[in-house]
């Protein structure tokens, strides 16, 4: 999904990680590809923003501190509101199982974190 397929005004991504410089790094590449962004750096914050804002697309970490990504994830297809939203896993886990139950959760798409590079 290309940010040319949306109308300006309507297409929204919302990056939620407890990881501030991972958030960050996310938001400004987003920006830098005409994506209207924001971060959440809790499952809690994300409802919040999620219901004010209406993302069309939410980037979610698996692993959150509280209420971890899976629920999220599955409060938001649940949902009426969001369950329309386009749910991209955020994860350290390359593993078959957890990409197999990205996609049960009703996730769109998996994506690995070390594919976003650390530096060091």
């Amino acid at each position: 999904m290309a940010a040319s397929d949306w109308p300006e005004s309507r297409f929204r991504v919302l990056v939620v990680d407890d990881d501030p410089d991972q958030t960050d790094s996310l938001l400004a590449l987003l920006g830098l590809w005409g994506y209207e962004a924001r971060g959440a750096t809790s499952a809690v914050r994300a409802l919040d923003v999620v219901r004010a804002w209406s993302p069309n697309v939410v980037l979610l970490d698996l692993v959150l501190p509280g209420m971890n990504g899976w629920k999220l994830g599955e409060i938001l297809r649940a949902r009426d509101e969001s369950k329309e939203i386009t749910l991209i896993a955020l994860t350290g886990d390359s593993s078959q199982a957890s990409r197999h139950r990205a996609f049960e959760f009703g996730f769109s798409y998996f994506l690995l974190k070390d594919l976003l590079g650390r530096p060091g």
